[in-house]
């Protein structure tokens, strides 16, 4: 009959036959409809007739055996089934993604890009050094820097693949079985007040000694602000008053360069930012345990050559600092 035996094979694998029937292009129209949650959108979104767009969905439905969208008058909406046909090729192609930027660069190593995500702490603080290393050594390159928080352990953006790797603190017990942590170095909080506060020039400064000072802090109730909480409650001191709540570093050092306020930060904040805000860390140690500052990337997940290349930039400038 003309079969060779892995031909057979072949035929008799239902993932197999499934998988030869169905094209690439079918699965890009189903994430079109997903992403615009519409059938007529999703044809102006791809420049094509809409009946074009249902007959691609429902040849798929059929091959699959499965519904994937309920329709109603309100629109579509994935059923279970489209979620994790979803889930799992957004995987895929994020993968064909990856093989064809590492194409490209093997054509021209000098160009390439790499996404990042990282909280406000490293995009102030550590990340424009990075940068400027980076840059200088290949400026082909590009960078897409998205701004995420990792100490929350929100890593979805990372888990859908729109970026390589997310940079900040993480939990000091890192329980994310998809995941991978590479701990640089540990963070520690350092008590910060402008260059003309009255207790910028002191040797020794207590805790107790600030406490009725005009504080700027995280939520209380929030994962960063539970740092300086513990910071007060290993004093033996009562939570202060806040006089601003805020997660913004930006606003802290320029209301900090003031002279009338004080703040917690991370000290690699300090340390990479005291220069233009006018900071100055007091001498007080805060009993606190130290944060793991990591760059997480997924576990098993081949990024791109240049990827690559910005982690070896993060562990150089972190090396170049003294930051362990």
């Amino acid at each position: 009959m003309g079969y060779s035996y892995n031909q057979m094979a072949i035929e008799k694998d239902p993932v197999s036959r499934l998988a030869r029937r169905m094209k690439l292009r079918d699965l890009h129209v189903f994430h079109a409809v997903a992403r615009a949650g519409s059938m007529a959108k999703a044809a102006d979104a791809l420049s094509v007739a809409q009946p074009v767009i249902s007959k691609t969905i429902k040849a798929l439905e059929q091959a699959l055996g499965a519904r994937l969208f309920d329709r109603s008058s309100r629109g579509i909406e994935l059923t279970g089934y489209g979620q994790i046909l979803l889930s799992r090729t957004r995987i895929a192609f994020a993968e064909i993604d990856e093989a064809i930027k590492g194409i490209e660069f093997l054509k021209d190593p000098t160009t390439g890009e790499v996404r990042i995500a990282g909280p406000e702490s490293m995009t102030i603080g550590l990340l424009p050094r990075v940068i400027d290393r980076f840059a200088t050594a290949h400026p082909g390159a590009t960078l897409q820097v998205l701004q995420a928080n990792t100490f929350p352990l929100d890593f979805q953006i990372l888990r859908d693949r729109k970026v390589d790797m997310m940079l900040g603190r993480i939990a000091s017990v890192f329980e994310e079985p998809d995941l991978e942590a590479e701990v640089l170095f540990q963070e520690e909080l350092v008590a910060v007040v402008g260059r003309t506060h009255p207790f910028a020039r002191k040797r020794t400064v207590r805790l107790s000694d600030i406490f009725d000072s005009k504080w700027i802090l995280a939520p209380a109730d929030t994962a960063a602000g539970s740092l300086w909480s513990e910071a007060f409650e290993a004093a033996n001191l009562p939570l202060p008053k806040v006089s601003i709540s805020t997660f913004s570093m930006n606003l802290r050092n320029a209301l900090v360069a003031t002279g009338r306020f004080v703040t917690m930060m991370p000290r690699s904040v300090w340390k990479f930012t005291a220069e233009h805000s006018c900071a100055v860390a007091l001498p007080i140690n805060l009993m606190l345990r130290h944060a793991p500052v990591a760059i997480v990337t997924i576990k098993g997940r081949s990024v791109s050559p240049m990827a690559v290349r910005f982690a070896d930039a993060i562990r150089a400038e972190c090396k170049a600092q003294g930051l362990k």
